[in-house]
């Protein structure tokens, strides 16, 4: 009896305004060879070869096509494995023919935000030779802050925070409009907005309390790092 096929995972797809920017899978970076050998080796050891587990998705490469009748592939976009201590570490690359268009931007913008979607990545990293004044000019309209130097090789070390979530706002609105909800059935609408607004600032207080104490620590984990 022929066995059944392996099922083919479907790769996620990143759409922009011009791009198409597609997660590649293990034949996809098998046939490739070369320096896609290692992402491959990477990507198998940290997601145990599951193409569907998170760990997949960074330590693959994106692809970069460019949209038409018949998509071109102008380059790719990944990050160099899982988050440590909250980041990850970003790289990419445009064929020479398409540089200077912009292209390499959007698909970092995409990427990086997608990035920023994931629940344990707060810092997007990203490295660079001084004299790359593209990628540095490239980083920096995507957001991305200068960190430093590294020592050891002497690029420029570039930052993305991701943006911390307003609880405090969030809470309130969900608060007011519980206890509106609540002091309208008791009859009593002003009391019960106040109480509930009182109610989701607290709330959203001690969550963004919880929130700052959480980036601080991983800021001081990535210091900490970095010196060793």
């Amino acid at each position: 009896m022929e066995k059944s096929k392996k099922k083919k995972v479907r790769m996620p797809v990143i759409k922009t305004k011009r791009l198409i920017i597609k997660a590649m899978n293990r034949e996809e970076l098998a046939a490739e060879g070369g320096v896609y050998e290692r992402h491959l080796e990477r990507a198998v050891e940290q997601s145990g070869g599951d193409e569907r587990k998170p760990a997949w998705l960074f330590c693959t490469h994106w692809k970069i096509l460019l949209k038409g009748s018949e998509p071109v592939l102008i380059g790719d976009v990944y990050f160099k494995g899982q988050p440590v201590d909250g980041s990850v570490v970003i790289g990419y690359m445009i064929a020479e023919d398409f540089r200077k268009q912009g292209y390499g931007a959007e698909a970092v913008e995409a990427l990086v935000q997608w990035a920023e979607e994931q629940d344990d990545v707060f810092f997007v990293d990203a490295d660079v030779e001084p004299d790359n004044v593209a990628s540095i000019k490239l980083l920096e309209k995507c957001g991305f802050a200068g960190d430093g130097t590294d020592p050891e090789t002497g690029r420029l070390l570039f930052v993305y925070r991701k943006e911390p979530v307003h609880y405090m706002s969030i809470y309130m609105l969900i608060g007011m409009s519980l206890g509106m909800s609540l002091g309208s059935s008791r009859g009593n609408m002003s009391l019960g907005m106040s109480m509930g607004i009182a109610i989701g600032l607290a709330l959203g207080a001690a969550l963004d309390a919880a929130q700052k104490k959480k980036l601080k620590k991983l800021e001081g984990m990535r210091n900490t790092s970095r010196k060793q």
